[in-house]
């Protein structure tokens, strides 16, 4: 099992207990796994947590992602769900995100702002939809699978060929097109 470390604030900002808790296989030996949320301010009475308090704590992110790149030098983001998604890419870029835009560019490079350097930016589903949608449960494997990939360094990068505008048809493909219609 891979041991985590939690590292957001529980509502009094107290360190949470949650510490070394062991959270599954399939990344031990290849990566520290930290978790932590966007919004840290309480909710009540399980409310989901406001516009307000997400724009309010999100910033904080900054200062765990400085530490965590101080220790490790490389950091990986993984977002599951859609409000994580579109906190996180509303701090970085200034503008959020749905969901499937997010899971489109799983992989991409993202540079944090304050001048903290790039991060890799993936994104899936928030484990209580898994739940309750079970039939889901096969992209997120394929997201996962693209964390594992990055891990590895065998995360396949999207080439950009170069295309040729369309021009007028030279004197020599004219004369070959005459030459196959008689």
């Amino acid at each position: 099992m891979l041991r985590y470390t939690y590292i957001g604030d529980t509502i009094d900002n107290k360190s949470s207990s949650l510490h070394g808790q062991e959270v599954g296989p399939g990344f031990q030996k290849r990566c520290t796994v930290y978790l932590d949320n966007a919004a840290r301010c309480g909710t009540w009475a399980g409310t989901q947590p406001t516009k307000t308090q997400y724009l309010t704590c999100s910033p904080k992110l900054l200062d765990t992602f400085a530490g965590i790149k101080s220790v490790h030098g490389r950091v990986l983001v993984l977002l599951t769900g859609a409000a994580a998604i579109n906190s996180f890419y509303t701090l970085v870029t200034g503008k959020g995100s749905s969901a499937n835009a997010a899971f489109d560019r799983s992989g991409h490079i993202l540079e944090l702002p304050n001048s903290l350097g790039p991060v890799q930016v993936f994104s899936t589903y928030h484990p209580a939809f898994i739940i309750r949608k079970n039939a889901i449960i096969e992209a997120v494997v394929d997201h996962l699978h693209l964390v594992s990939d990055a891990l590895d360094g065998t995360l396949a990068v999207p080439s950009r060929p170069a295309f040729m505008p369309a021009g007028p048809p030279t004197p020599e493909l004219i004369a070959l097109c005459r030459r196959r219609i008689s």
